[in-house]
């Protein structure tokens, strides 16, 4: 990201929370292309493994209280060593979403943009719920409510 939208931490944080409660890709799947083995498992090669962002993040080995919302847990410190695919929003490797940088920046963008004005609730009755389409996760229920900021 440029150095501006760096500037943003709290914002940031929010994103990469928001990221790491709903994916955008909940699932995928990868080939493994030679013999070996993966947490005890012997692994033949070819043998297709399932690989679940939605799932990774809510392990509470790498993220305390993993099902509540809380962009601080980015701030504070204490994901600092986290393992290296315990967070893939976007995946990772060879594979990484060609569009993530893009993504990343017009996330941040907006909700800068949108924050400074305004402040969004959710609508009464409103429950957000996510619905899982083939590999990509889809919001249902989002009904927000703007308050222009003073």
């Amino acid at each position: 990201m440029c150095n501006h939208t760096e500037r943003l931490v709290y914002t940031n944080a929010v994103i990469k929370e928001t990221l790491r409660l709903y994916p955008p890709v909940w699932m995928t799947a990868r080939d493994a292309i030679q013999e070996g083995e993966l947490g005890g498992y012997r692994l033949s090669a070819g043998v297709s493994l399932a690989l679940s962002p939605w799932v990774a993040h809510r392990d509470p080995r790498w993220f305390a209280d993993p099902d509540t919302f809380r962009p601080k847990r980015w701030l504070d410190g204490s994901l600092e060593g986290l393992p290296k695919y315990a967070y893939f929003p976007f995946g990772g490797s060879p594979r990484l979403c060609m569009g993530a940088t893009l993504a990343k920046l017009a996330l941040v963008l907006v909700i800068a943009t949108v924050a400074r004005r305004y402040r969004l609730t959710l609508a009464a009755g409103a429950k957000v719920t996510p619905f899982a389409a083939a590999s990509f996760l889809i919001p249902q229920g989002v009904r927000l409510m703007p308050t222009a900021r003073s």
